[in-house]
């Protein structure tokens, strides 16, 4: 298993949701924009692991697709 793209001493960060795939992000809150450092390290995490669960969001429709439209571009994960 691969080291986390996420820094794990802040409050932000990934925890493995198996052992092949998916990471749970944490301290990350998808009302406000994401820092661009916050994003690239997504980014990284989900080409690494194909699944990033946002856990606990309290998110309205119009700010989940804010946040979605920062990954256009990923195209297909392999």
């Amino acid at each position: 298993m691969g080291r986390s793209p996420f820094d794990l001493s802040d409050r932000r960060g990934f925890a493995p949701l198996g052992r092949r795939i998916g990471y749970a992000a944490f301290g990350l809150d998808l009302r406000r924009p994401l820092p661009d450092a916050d994003r690239a390290r997504l980014r990284r995490a989900l080409r690494h692991r194909g699944l990033i669960c946002l856990r606990g969001q309290q998110a309205t429709l119009a700010e989940a697709q804010a946040f979605a439209r920062s990954f256009r571009g990923l195209g297909r994960l392999e």
